[in-house]
């Protein structure tokens, strides 16, 4: 009892913050008073953040009182947020504000369908309480009133994947790339989904599908060579691993060299590895493929975890 008694004090006092007298005559509007208490708090030190961030939640509550608009509650909900991430608030406290902030945002989005960034906040904040379905369904809605919104399908497939729902995110994932055919990330995300659920051939064409809209990220093509470096296609690997040549270019050249013995080639693997140690930033990866030459039959590291120093 003492400790459910704790945690509803420490929930009312995330409600309390909401509470102000109400002195100020003059109306109060979302915008440049508004605007300047939260660059006060943007500019704050670590120890007067949490002061500031109070000042002005008591104005915003005034100005929700006054304006009504979707942009004072959207101001609410983020400085809600804000306030909710400063060091020292507890656990309680600090969902209590969260939630109170998805409560605002509601409200936002109901005056205002179109404010994004409103959207974008509730999902957020949905996510950060674990609530990852209702964080999916919010970017779902999202994608609706925005279809051209950037990143509202991949965030829906990540958080249905964090829910543990993959048959669900590889359907988003499918109507992610129905609705952007031309953005690499959702057919590198199909790619995932799919590789994910055991449907490798699909993932292969996905993989090989981003890598020819990849705008030089290597991201699709170290998915494409990694899933046939699991598959023992080796030869294909190292023909994908060949793309990695931005800004992953040394990634590239080592999974090449890793490519080379697992075909037999120890000599071509060596010419990696020396091109590996002429770079400023090689010697980890010419080093890590050195040890795999010396023992092919090991499992080799591949994708980003090379870089990871053992």
């Amino acid at each position: 009892m003492q400790l459910l008694t704790r945690q509803w004090a420490a929930l009312a006092a995330a409600v309390c913050l909401l509470v102000t007298a109400r002195a100020v005559a003059q109306p109060v509007r979302c915008n440049a008073e508004v605007d300047q208490a939260l660059a006060r708090a943007n500019g704050a030190s670590q120890k007067d953040v949490a002061a500031e961030l109070d000042k002005a939640l008591a104005l915003l509550d005034k100005a929700v009182g006054d304006d009504a608009s979707a942009e004072c509650h959207r101001l609410m909900a983020f400085s809600l947020a804000w306030r909710a991430d400063v060091d020292g608030v507890p656990e309680a406290a600090r969902r209590g504000l969260r939630r109170i902030a998805i409560f605002q945002l509601e409200t936002a989005v109901q005056k205002n369908p179109n404010d994004a960034r409103a959207w974008e906040l509730k999902a957020q904040a949905e996510e950060d309480l674990g609530l990852y379905l209702e964080g999916a369904g919010t970017y779902n809605a999202l994608a609706w009133v925005q279809p051209k919104h950037t990143f509202a399908r991949g965030a829906r497939v990540r958080l249905l994947v964090k829910a543990g729902k993959l048959e669900e995110a590889l359907a988003a994932a499918r109507e992610w790339v129905a609705a952007q055919p031309e953005d690499w990330e959702a057919h590198l995300g199909l790619g995932l989904r799919l590789e994910a659920l055991g449907q490798v051939e699909e993932a292969i064409a996905e993989f090989e599908r981003s890598t020819a809209l990849d705008e030089g990220i290597d991201t699709a093509p170290l998915a494409h060579g990694s899933l046939l470096a699991k598959l023992g296609r080796w030869k294909e690997a190292e023909a994908a691993f060949a793309r990695v040549d931005a800004a992953e270019y040394l990634l590239g050249w080592y999974s090449q060299g890793v490519c080379r013995v697992k075909q037999g080639d120890a000599k071509a693997a060596r010419a990696w590895m020396n091109k590996l140690e002429q770079e400023e930033d090689g010697g980890a990866l010419a080093r890590r493929l050195l040890t795999f030459i010396k023992a092919p039959g090991a499992v080799p590291v591949l994708g980003l975890a090379a870089y990871e120093t053992r």
